[in-house]
């Protein structure tokens, strides 16, 4: 036992009756017993001057350094006792205060075996970032405190700002017992995050952004009322950076290499730049050996200091020779295990992308590698939505290499989101404005398959060229980029419909002031499967500019409605709609095609929309005339043209007659079934339209409905105008 000299010099006694004032004028809240027990928390945060930690007695006399044994932990309290442990040191006396002697530390954990007496008062504490251990930490002194007592722990902080939280001790630290504790300080974004964990339970996590103490300091001990506190097998886990990276597993080697690290070690962890992400995604130039080892990348990983399946949560893309693991830990564990016939290979180059975004109902991770997506799943069931590190495991001592990293941060405005660095992405009223560099942006985070879109459009095109495109794959690359859908590019000479996938197609269009530069126009896209492909369509102001069926590589999926903006200039959609609803020619859905009541004003300005548009009525009429019946011969020429009205087969203008031999020669009617002079029958009707649908797939419902369109119409009824409106806009809702 190591007894360190008792004897007071005259500046010892000046220093002692210094310190007996001091204790006597401080609030002593580290050492004061609870009131009553009660296991409220609290929080109480400190000017300049916080309170002073003690029982109430004299400040400890101090002396020159004296070590313990192992040479590895240094007092000058007079009345410490030093006594070995394995791995670490037992610390008594009367206010004994010492430090890990080696150093000062700064993004630092330490774990360690704790047992101290809790009885008669006695507290022991941890010290953090402590600035020396000549005097306490509450005395000319600064750091961060972590004291345990029989009924609470304390959490403080000392220095330019004072902090004092109290936590129930709730047997979370017994008196006289081996707890495994796990303490930290490190620099985040803005402060400093400090952590306690006692028997692998997280037990407090404390983001200091207030005054927070930025220096290194040391690692201190304190036993208070003479009671002993030990401290085992005393485990630094000091942080290494390289490129970017940081690591404080302690097996982990952490090597820099061009634009990347390596990572090596048995269990070992690395996260970027200590920052936090939500909604990104990550492309990399992955490395790895994958021979009887498992490298991994963590996304949303709560903290990088312990491995994502002990007191951590995120999620966990793994890569094996065989398989690719997805796993997600937190409130419960999942798991989807998914083949690797050679798409990922040992220690090959290979470029990765991952991804973690909110979606509507959870979280949506995404795996691809060199440009094929492997997996893409949106986990409901109990999604991680708070924000975490990007992470890099090496395990069994293999390396693993991340090189040439880019990472696409999500920001979003008025529904709309976007990765793309250089992009500036604005809200305005009713929508979006676009602007940047290559900047791309889609719409909520959600993909469309059969979907009509109706919004203002306005943009600069002078010396550029915006875009929206639909069914795109994704929305973190350009569509020509490892993507896929379709594209419609506005230019001041010309407009443009592309297709990227399997194939590239493009088709140019005149621009003779349909779309103008800085001038709103109401533009109308939609893309729909058809019968041997996909069909595009564009309208401008209401008029119908382009139609194409893609017959040759259609993109089948559903995709993302996107919107690109080039050479910095700004593109703004406003007044987002969906649905054929918005369509002049078409509404739905069904159940809200009302037209029969003609007193309803918005149903008769569509009839007469409609019924001029196909000639029915003419554009110089003043009345509509809702109750008079309609010819065969005008059914089956508006039946036609709802069918094939098209830019390169216009139907306009037909005749009764050529109609109806365009109808008998599509198998729509037989030759001389219809009276072309009397008025059509309903159940004639409904047999021309439901003969037409047998060419597209419709659904079930839908069928059903439109064969019922009118209530209480039989097959000898004749139609109306407003009749006939409302049952040809059913029909080309479905058709």
């Amino acid at each position: 036992m190591n007894r360190i000299g008792t004897a007071l010099t005259k500046k010892h006694l000046a220093m002692l009756l210094a310190a007996l004032l001091l204790a006597y004028s401080a609030f002593s809240f580290a050492a004061a017993q609870s009131d009553g027990g009660s296991t409220a928390v609290t929080e109480d945060v400190y000017g300049e001057q916080p309170p002073g930690t003690g029982d109430g007695s004299d400040e400890p006399t101090v002396t020159s350094n004296v070590y313990d044994e192992s040479g590895l932990w240094v007092t000058q309290a007079d009345l410490a006792v030093f006594e070995p442990a394995a791995g670490g040191v037992t610390l008594s006396g009367k206010d004994a205060i010492a430090a890990y002697a080696p150093k000062k530390f700064k993004d630092e954990a330490f774990s360690f075996t704790l047992n101290a007496s809790l009885e008669n008062g006695a507290w022991p504490a941890v010290a953090l970032r402590m600035d020396n251990y000549a005097t306490p930490i509450w005395h000319d002194n600064a750091g961060y405190l972590i004291v345990f007592k029989a009924e609470k722990l304390e959490i403080q902080k000392f220095g330019e700002k004072g902090y004092y939280k109290e936590l129930p001790n709730a047997g979370i630290v017994g008196s006289g017992t081996d707890h495994q504790v796990r303490v930290g300080a490190v620099d985040i974004e803005g402060g400093v995050k400090l952590t306690l964990i006692v028997d692998g339970k997280l037990v407090y996590e404390w983001e200091d952004t207030d005054h927070p103490v930025l220096n290194e300091g040391f690692f201190g001990l304190y036993a208070m009322a003479g009671m002993p506190a030990t401290v085992k097998q005393f485990t630094i886990h000091e942080e290494r950076r390289a490129n970017g990276w940081v690591t404080s597993a302690p097996a982990a080697v952490l090597e820099p290499l061009a634009n990347g690290v390596t990572l090596s070690g048995s269990d070992a962890i690395a996260a970027y730049e200590k920052k936090q992400y939500r909604n990104a995604t990550y492309e990399f130039t992955f490395n790895a050996d994958l021979q009887e080892t498992w490298p991994a990348v963590a996304l949303r990983m709560d903290n990088y200091d312990t491995p994502i399946w002990t007191r951590n949560s995120g999620y966990l893309i793994v890569f094996k020779a065989g398989m690719f693991e997805v796993q997600r830990f937190g409130a419960t564990h999942y798991i989807k295990e998914l083949p690797n016939p050679g798409l990922f290979n040992d220690g090959t180059d290979h470029r990765v992308k991952v991804g973690a975004v909110d979606v509507e109902g959870g979280v949506k991770i995404t795996l691809a590698v060199d440009g094929k997506p492997i997996h893409e799943w949106i986990d409901s069931e109990n999604p991680i939505y708070d924000e975490g590190y990007f992470g890099l495991y090496a395990m069994a001592g293999k390396p693993a290499a991340v090189k040439n990293l880019v990472i696409r941060e999500e920001r979003r405005a008025n529904g709309w989101v976007t990765s793309v660095e250089t992009a500036s992405l604005e809200s305005v009223e009713g929508g979006v404005t676009l602007s940047g560099n290559g900047a791309i942006a889609a719409y909520d985070l959600k993909k469309f398959r059969n979907e009509t879109f109706t919004f203002d459009f306005n943009a600069d095109l002078e010396n550029t060229w915006p875009a929206v495109a639909m069914r795109m794959d994704n929305y973190d690359t350009e569509i020509w980029n490892r993507n896929s859908g379709y594209l419609v590019v506005f230019k001041s000479d010309k407009i443009e419909v592309q297709r990227f996938g399997a194939a590239h197609h493009i088709a140019e269009l005149p621009n003779p002031g349909i779309v103008n530069s800085g001038t709103d126009h109401k533009i109308q896209l939609s893309s729909a499967d058809v019968a041997g492909g996909v069909k595009l369509t564009l309208k401008v102001d209401g008029a119908l500019v382009y139609e194409w069926v893609d017959s040759e590589h259609p993109i089948l999926n559903d995709g993302y409605l996107g919107l690109y903006a080039m050479a910095g200039k700004p593109v703004s959609i406003k007044n987002l709609r969906f649905g054929k609803e918005n369509d002049p020619f078409t509404k739905g859905p069904l159940e809200d095609l009302k037209f029969t009541d003609v007193t309803e004003a918005t149903p008769f300005r569509d009839s007469i929309h409609f019924l001029t548009y196909t000639k029915v009525v003419p554009n110089e009429a003043t009345t509509f005339e809702p109750e008079l019946t309609v010819s065969a011969d005008d059914f089956v020429r508006m039946a036609v043209t709802a069918m094939c009205h098209t830019v390169s087969q216009p139907c306009d203008g037909l005749t009764g007659a050529a109609a109806i031999d365009k109808a008998v020669q599509a198998g729509l009617i037989a030759d001389g079934e219809l009276p072309s002079e009397d008025p059509i029958r309903y159940g004639d009707a409904i047999d021309m339209l439901t003969r037409a649908l047998t060419y597209s797939e419709i659904d079930a419902a839908e069928a059903e409905q439109f064969a019922n369109a009118i209530p209480g119409a039989g097959d000898d009824s004749t139609l109306t105008r407003a009749q006939t409106a409302e049952l040809l806009m059913r029909f080309m809702h479905v058709y």
